[in-house]
């Protein structure tokens, strides 16, 4: 008798244990995020330039942007917006996709990249990369709205 009890009360203690262990769930914590939105979009960026220190008086003020991203390539005169600063809109451009973007500007006498922005959604980010101020830069507009340099060629 004595043996049944305890064999009774084993399998109470058994029977309660996986009930509350089964009956709570795991423990998993919260939902993880959706993944990113990495679907190419295509949108209108305004790019800005800003002249930087040295350049040359004699030479005229043009400055023209260049880009190309997959099959796509195009060029547009960059109107002087204020001193040494010059902007065009409606940049034709792809999210999620890896974009390659200079400025020929005849007062640096060059292909020049340094304080570039780009200004889309009442946003204006700077294209911050290290490196000369001659050159194309790489980079990728997140449908996130943020912008990731790949390399300053």
């Amino acid at each position: 008798m004595k043996k049944l009890n305890v064999c009774l009360i084993v399998f109470a203690i058994l029977m309660i244990s996986v009930t509350f262990f089964t009956g709570c769930g795991t423990i998993t914590g919260p939902d993880p995020p959706p993944p990113p939105d990495t679907t190419p979009k295509n949108i209108s960026v305004e790019v800005k330039y800003v002249r930087i220190e040295p350049w040359y008086l004699e030479s005229s003020e043009v400055v023209s942007l260049n880009w190309k991203y997959s099959n796509t390539q195009g060029a547009a005169v960059m109107p002087k917006i204020s001193e040494n600063t010059h902007a065009v809109g409606n940049i034709p451009i792809k999210t999620e996709t890896r974009i390659t973007m200079g400025a020929e500007d005849w007062r640096k006498r060059g292909k020049v990249r340094k304080r570039f922005f780009i200004c889309f959604k009442g946003k204006e980010i700077e294209l911050i990369f290290n490196g000369s101020e001659y050159g194309d830069v790489v980079f990728v507009l997140h449908n996130n709205d943020t912008i990731e340099i790949i390399s300053p060629l």
